[in-house]
């Protein structure tokens, strides 16, 4: 399939411009930022590329490129949204009467013709994604069910480091329960003793009280006697005085004589002895047997702090042997995934002389020259060149169209070229920063390319 015509309008410096491609080789010369390469470029576009910003053309507000086939069409068109951004309509195909979409028209294009650095442009990681999607092999399945556990992987063994070293020397427990039930036995007999003793106390003070009231008693009935006595006295004593007033003298025999001779001999007396107030004992017991079980306690207390902190770096060790354990079920499941897409892969390695792939998705290319394998991010320019070569003579016939930009660089004549074109019945577009030559031979287009038209 090959392309007959281009038209472009309003694409960057072009305004209005429609090239018939009918010669193998088409030359277009000029000075930089004239327009060469927004031809290249377009014809990149139909193919499906990114939209650069600032594609339309200053001022105006839409723009296509149309690709004239040799049994149909390719147009794609851009325009300015009500909000001044860039958008794209959806492209517009036909191929012998069959709409075509994005993705179709994509594959009818061969991308190494299309940009001659387009594999070296890649990174590493991007070129092997690329030659997996030549081949057709699809690890996506595979390589997000690694990055997910290589991801529970790695929070694992943070989790693991954070644990840090666990000494888990053994502690003795401690016996301070047992302690403790001494120590309330005690206590129990203590207070048992307490309220004997108080008990005790308590009777030898009721007897006391008792004895001292009774002596109390015995005493205010010896005082009230002497008071009667006294008064007894006083009234013998005025009886005498007023018999002797009447001159009355009593005789020996007389009682009432014999009474105040009698009285002040006769004294009263009490043998009451005063009761003794009873030395109460202290009522608490002897409470050494309880301080040294509590001296215990508290020397087991200690014991108890570090046995508890040796039970909880025992817990901690068996959680960081669990995570350890997960770790290891993701490591082999991980080595299981690489096991499946290395033998995936290696079902691709081959297909193209001196590429292999290996378990990770990565490849290397055997350099020729020494005989050693080349990791995919040390490639050399030839072995890319090489490399890009083979892959794109994997790429099926679609629009046999080449593009090669600053032909100027490539250090050979682009004359040279024209054999090319033919030999692979292709088309190629070269740009070239210069002059057009005096003479060209027939069968290559030159055209020159100034402020956006062709000369």
């Amino acid at each position: 399939m090959r392309i007959k015509n281009i038209t472009i309008e309003n694409i960057g410096i072009i305004e209005d411009m429609s090239i018939d491609v009918n010669k193998p080789l088409m030359l277009f010369y000029g000075d930089i930022r004239q327009g060469k390469t927004t031809i290249l470029n377009s014809v990149q576009l139909c193919a499906g590329g990114t939209i650069p910003n600032g594609i339309l053309k200053d001022g105006a507000k839409e723009g296509f490129i149309e690709l004239e086939v040799t049994n149909g069409r390719i147009r794609r068109e851009f325009y300015l949204s009500k909000e001044n951004t860039l958008k794209p309509r959806a492209i517009d195909a036909i191929i012998d009467n069959h709409k075509l979409s994005q993705k179709e028209v994509t594959a009818l294009f061969n991308p190494f013709l299309l940009d001659q650095d387009f594999f070296k442009k890649k990174n590493s990681g991007d070129k092997a994604k690329f030659l997996l999607e030549i081949f057709g092999v699809d690890t996506s399945f595979l390589d997000s069910q690694k990055k997910d556990k290589e991801q529970k992987a790695k929070e694992i063994r943070a989790a693991i480091k954070a644990f840090g070293e666990i000494d888990t020397t053994e502690v003795p427990k401690s016996n301070i329960e047992e302690l403790r039930g001494f120590e309330k036995e005690c206590r129990e007999r203590l207070n048992k003793k307490y309220q004997e003793n108080g008990a005790k106390n308590k009777k030898a003070q009721l007897d006391y009280d008792e004895k001292l009231e009774i002596y109390k008693e015995e005493v205010r009935k010896w005082e009230s006697l002497q008071v009667s006595r006294k008064h007894a006295l006083d009234k013998a004593e005025n009886i005498l005085q007023e018999l002797a007033v009447l001159g009355y003298k009593p005789s020996e025999g007389c009682p009432v004589r014999q009474f105040v001779f009698d009285l002040p001999t006769c004294e009263i007396d009490h043998h009451i002895p005063q009761p003794v107030k009873p030395t109460l004992p202290d009522p608490m017991p002897d409470q050494t047997e309880l301080i040294q079980i509590q001296e215990k306690i508290s020397e087991q207390g200690a014991q108890e702090v570090l046995y508890n902190n040796y039970l909880e770096r025992l817990e901690k060790q068996e959680q960081k042997d669990v995570k350890k354990k997960a770790l290891s079920m993701l490591t082999e499941e991980i080595k299981s995934i690489n096991a499946e897409k290395a033998e995936l892969l290696q079902t691709i390695s081959g297909s193209i002389s001196g590429l292999e792939f290996n378990e990770s998705g990565d490849f290397t290319y055997l350099n020729e020259e020494t005989g050693q394998k080349t990791t995919s991010d040390r490639l050399s320019d030839s072995q890319q060149m090489e490399l890009s070569n083979k892959l794109s003579s994997l790429y099926p016939d679609g629009l046999q169209i080449a593009l090669i930009d600053r032909g100027e660089s490539m250090g050979k004549s682009v004359f040279g070229l024209v054999d090319e074109a033919k030999e692979n019945d292709r088309n190629i577009l070269v740009t070239i920063v210069g002059d057009k030559p005096a003479e060209v031979p027939e069968d290559i287009g030159v055209f020159v390319v100034q402020n956006g038209g062709l000369k």
